[in-house]
């Protein structure tokens, strides 16, 4: 489900209101501060529970995380594993 989100419906520029009509409330928005190699300061992280990986590990689960500018636009999204 997450790779189907990445690839087809997620976009970087997309706002936080955005985001939340398509996913719904974040379970994790935290303030962070730092600065992408590209330069754009990154201020706020939307993190997602995707629910267990399509590896079949019932142990881990797909992360979806999403980093938005001052400006509440997306300038990242990735998926990891926890």
């Amino acid at each position: 489900m997450a790779s189907d989100l990445t690839q087809r419906y997620l976009r970087v520029g997309l706002t936080k209101q955005a985001i939340c009509t398509l996913l719904g409330p974040p379970e994790r928005d935290e303030t962070v501060s730092f600065l992408m190699p590209t330069g754009k300061q990154v201020d706020t992280l939307y993190e997602y529970d995707m629910g267990p990986t399509s590896m079949g590990m019932l142990d881990e689960h797909d992360l979806l995380r999403l980093y938005f500018d001052s400006g509440a636009r997306c300038v990242l999204f990735q998926i990891t594993k926890a």
